[in-house]
């Protein structure tokens, strides 16, 4: 009974424990969170009910959606999301790293302008320099 018993726990303890690594989403954004249940994992209920929680472990969603929504995300929004589904013991991380928007600048003409006062002055040390050389 003992044998039974522990690999039971063993089954539980992999079906359960999937962790899943989202990217990187930025400040403002809007991303979607899933809850993937696979075909090897216990037959689903017809509507089971889905249990979102937040890092700090409050209960964000609880309903039917196997998607979370965040929208607008903020950089205290980083951490694991936790999707459970307690009709069949299922449960799924998600881990979210929200960054800050990186603003890539206009790259703006810097050149110098030809021709108008610059040409002139250089012009004009061109024949100096010549008139030195030959006199």
């Amino acid at each position: 009974m003992g044998y039974r018993r522990r690999l039971v726990w063993a089954l539980l303890l992999c079906t359960c424990l999937v962790h899943e690594l989202l990217g990187a989403v930025s400040v403002g954004d809007t991303v979607t969170l899933s809850c993937n249940y696979t075909r090897g994992d216990p037959p689903l209920p017809p509507s089971p009910t889905i249990i979102w929680k937040s890092p700090s472990g409050e209960t964000l969603s609880n309903s039917k959606d196997f998607n979370l929504t965040l929208k607008n995300v903020s950089r205290s929004q980083s951490g694991t999301y936790t999707c459970h589904i307690p009709d069949v013991r299922f449960q799924r991380t998600v881990k979210l790293s929200v960054t800050d928007k990186v603003i890539v600048p206009d790259v703006e003409d810097r050149s110098v302008p030809t021709g108008g006062a610059v040409g002139l002055i250089g012009s004009f040390l061109h024949v100096l320099i010549l008139l030195l050389l030959f006199y």
